[in-house]
């Protein structure tokens, strides 16, 4: 890897940083500072990792040091900016700039860690926000650094009117928490009784359209006769809620997944522009309350975490005679995650489908990848919680509708939703599309499979 213009950027920015001496600037130097550590890990990492290295992975990093180079570039050129600007310009000014190379870094940190696997220290915050006190707070720092300098001569009558002060600032104070209280309670009341009003508009309306459809299926016998076929004699959502009670998330799975209408609908597609099968697990390094025993069964406990999505390969579930049913992680470093609530809605089916083929696969015997991400969780308890969250999510966000019809038809409409987000979120967060190595393969039945470079000499 050629760091020769890096290296040249570097030396300014540290150059402009030794320059700097006002408050205004001193953001600039914790940053250079920053880039000067991610710059010096990667000469190493540089030194230390030339052999044995796969043409694919040479292009990713070479990708990734083009990106740097140019962020650092960016970095640069708003510092110097910046710097040549009049003290009262820097005050108007320091707030923006700092968070756009606050940005900017973000990004560096991002390549360092998840391209080169760079073991380096989280990006400084933002000053701005960290010290950003109250007007009332600050008022409250100057009338106790006042009266303290005065304590020495107070009289009695000045000890007595200072609690009064107290007293009343406090009276104040818990004045304005309830205020507070009593405005949640009524935006909550509104939101509510707006809420209720929609239901019953969006139910009269589905009443509505259900009288409608009924008309058209007495008139059209042959119409009336598929949906017979669709809709059986115990409720999808009658199933689901019984299975879901039952703690049966997977056989819950299954009975979504092997409906007629749906059918190979989760990884049959003949066009794919991105991988499909992934599990997420918790960060280690950022989650050290996995040392306490079952902490991962809660979901309460995984939305103030930070979890790794983990690419899978594709290459189970009957897909060819002739390979195994393997599905198995990448030996690459996954993709960093902040809300996995968001990502359980919006790629809830591919994740859930991936789950059971992996539990499946893995019949127990759990990469350490695994293990060590779950710490005092056992895999299993892990995966069967985070599929009855899946499956919560979707007969709670999806499966809303009294007529069983509409309920298949959301479903098949979600799933196509849910790909091209996947593609989407994949293809943003991996703008080299290597994929962790994984090779878009066709199969027999004319089919694509993402599968590894192993598993992808059975194809054609």
């Amino acid at each position: 890897m050629d760091l020769t213009e890096i290296n040249e950027d570097v030396d300014k920015l540290r150059e402009l940083s030794k320059d700097q001496n006002g408050t205004e600037s001193e953001f600039i130097i914790k940053y250079s500072k920053f880039i000067e550590e991610v710059i010096t890990k990667l000469k190493d990492n540089s030194s230390n990792n030339n052999e044995g290295i796969s043409k694919k992975k040479e292009k990713e990093r070479s990708n990734g040091i083009g990106k740097i180079q140019s962020d650092i570039n960016l970095i640069l050129t708003k510092s110097n900016s910046f710097c040549q600007k009049s003290s009262s310009d820097k005050i108007k000014n320091k707030k923006k700039t700092e968070s756009k190379i606050k940005k900017l870094c973000d990004e560096i940190y991002d390549i360092g860690k998840n391209t080169f696997n760079l073991e380096i220290k989280n990006v400084p915050e933002n000053e701005h926000y960290l010290n950003r006190k109250s007007w009332f707070t600050r008022s409250l720092e100057r009338i106790s650094r006042n009266s303290s300098e005065n304590d020495l001569n107070e009289t009695e009558e000045e000890k007595k009117l200072k609690e009064e002060i107290k007293k009343m600032e406090e009276e104040l104070e818990n004045k304005k928490n309830k205020l507070e209280e009593k405005k949640k309670q009524l935006n909550n009341m509104i939101e509510e009784r707006k809420k209720k009003e929609k239901d019953e508009k969006e139910e009269k309306k589905e009443e509505k359209e259900e009288e409608k459809e009924e008309v058209k299926e007495e008139e059209q016998n042959k119409e009336q006769e598929e949906d017979e076929k669709v809709v059986e004699s115990v409720t999808l959502l009658g199933r689901i809620d019984d299975l879901l009670a039952d703690g049966e998330c997977r056989q819950a799975f299954e009975l979504l997944n092997n409906t007629s209408v749906l059918g190979n609908r989760i990884l049959g597609a003949t066009k794919s522009k991105a991988p499909r099968m992934f599990i997420i697990l918790p960060d280690p390094e950022k989650c050290p309350n996995s040392s306490r025993t079952n902490h991962w069964i809660k979901f309460s406990n995984w939305n103030k975490s930070v979890f790794n999505l983990l690419l899978l390969c594709e290459s189970s579930g009957g897909i060819e005679e002739n390979v195994d049913n393997e599905t198995h992680l990448l030996d690459t470093v996954g993709y960093s995650i902040r809300d996995p609530y968001k990502l359980i809605s919006l790629f809830g089916p591919f994740l859930l489908y991936s789950i059971d083929t992996f539990m499946e696969s893995c019949g127990g015997n759990y990469p350490k990848e695994v293990i060590k991400a779950l710490g005092k969780t056992k895999p299993s308890d892990y995966f069967i919680a985070l599929s009855h969250e899946i499956q919560k999510v979707i007969k709670e966000e999806r499966l809303v509708h009294k007529n069983e019809k509409k309920n298949l038809d959301a479903l098949e409409q979600f799933i196509e939703v849910s790909r091209d987000e996947l593609e989407t979120f994949l293809k943003r967060y991996d703008y080299s599309n290597l994929f962790g190595g994984l090779d878009k393969r066709n199969t027999n039945d004319k089919k694509i499979r993402w599968v590894c470079e192993k598993h992808g000499r059975k194809f054609k």
